[in-house]
């Protein structure tokens, strides 16, 4: 089996599930922007093979990847990053290479909080209330009228990252004004 794996050093930990895969016989391939040497031992004693591009949000240099190490290995039969920044990348890949997984048109069923709301009733789980504010006042209503803390998150994906807390009315009118939270720069 020939698993590749986006970022496989990140999130720290997840190196780990490489390492098992490769005990378990799988082919781990890596395709990343992090310099070799950089990555812990035990990640690259259990990789077949490390494919560094210079950019990873440059598609054309992640499919030329791919493009190679279907090339070198065979069919690709999973491919996963494991964080859901990637996921609309994965899933291009996935689609342009006939991989087994989610694929460009069913990312937005993914990633959309609305879609996994429907998701939760169709299981019979019931789905926490979701408010979907048009003007701050609207929180700070219902931050004065909640019996459980509230939280604002975005409607699509990455939400545990931009999770913030509102703990009262006065904390809801300024987390209406929070914008999008820069990325780091890697220095």
């Amino acid at each position: 089996m020939n698993y590749v794996c986006l970022t496989p050093h990140f999130p720290p930990n997840y190196y780990l599930f490489a390492v098992n895969l490769a005990r378990m016989g799988v082919r781990v391939l890596g395709l990343a922007d992090e310099p070799y040497e950089w990555l812990k031992p035990e990640l690259q004693g259990a990789l077949t093979e490390y494919y560094r591009v210079d950019d990873m949000r440059n598609y054309d240099l992640l499919l030329r990847a791919c493009g190679y190490l279907t090339h070198r290995y065979g069919k690709i039969d999973r491919l996963d990053s494991h964080t859901e920044y990637w996921m609309e990348t994965e899933a291009r890949l996935r689609s342009d290479f006939n991989v087994f997984g989610p694929k460009e048109d069913q990312v937005a069923r993914i990633k959309r909080k609305s879609f996994m709301k429907q998701a939760f009733v169709k299981a019979g789980v019931a789905p926490p209330d979701a408010l979907f504010p048009a003007a701050p006042g609207v929180v700070t209503h219902a931050a004065d009228a909640a019996v459980t803390p509230l939280t604002r998150a975005r409607r699509t994906g990455r939400a545990a990252f931009a999770r913030r807390p509102i703990a009262t009315s006065r904390a809801a009118t300024p987390a209406c004004r929070i914008r999008r939270p820069r990325r780091p720069r890697r220095i």
